[in-house]
């Protein structure tokens, strides 16, 4: 004790002193030490819980963007086919087109040569027809003039140049 009091401490007051000082402590620890620890250890775990979202978002959003460039890619190249297609079938219907139009020509063209054969035809008869009555119309004017020979071929003749 002599030791301490050469120092100038007082035995009492450093046992009272501890005393306090380890009451505090434990009124600390329990009321201040556990709940910090506790607020740390929670916040930690929330920001490790971020990090890992936040990492599990980025993931999903690669995976998104893969995704969508994938069918960007698929859009595009379906877009091509449905033109080839579309471009396949105008071209097979502009071919029907063409070939019904040939058709449709020949049958015109066919029509018109029948046409123009009937016409001409017709024509023949009629021109045939007027023949037989301008010679019959001859003929008659022949009898009733009973002409001679003679005037008989110069009348022919005047009616055939007549007719020419």
């Amino acid at each position: 004790m002599e030791l301490f009091n050469a120092f100038g401490i007082d035995l009492k007051n450093l046992l009272f002193n501890l005393v306090n000082f380890a009451v505090l402590y434990a009124v600390l620890f329990k009321l201040g030490y556990k709940p910090i620890l506790k607020f740390v250890k929670d916040r930690t775990e929330k920001i490790e819980k971020g990090v890992k979202d936040a990492e599990t978002a980025q993931q999903a959003l690669v995976e998104a963007k893969s995704e969508y460039e994938k069918m960007v890619a698929d859009g595009h190249k379906q877009a091509q086919e449905i033109i080839q297609r579309a471009k396949e079938q105008a071209q097979v219907q502009a071919a029907a087109l063409l070939e019904k139009n040939k058709t449709d020509l020949v049958g015109i063209a066919q029509r018109a040569k029948q046409q123009i054969h009937d016409e001409r035809e017709r024509m023949l008869r009629e021109a045939q027809e007027q023949a037989v009555e301008l010679v019959l119309a001859a003929t008659e004017k022949v009898l009733m003039d009973k002409l001679d020979v003679t005037a008989d071929t110069k009348y022919i003749e005047r009616i055939v140049a007549e007719v020419k």
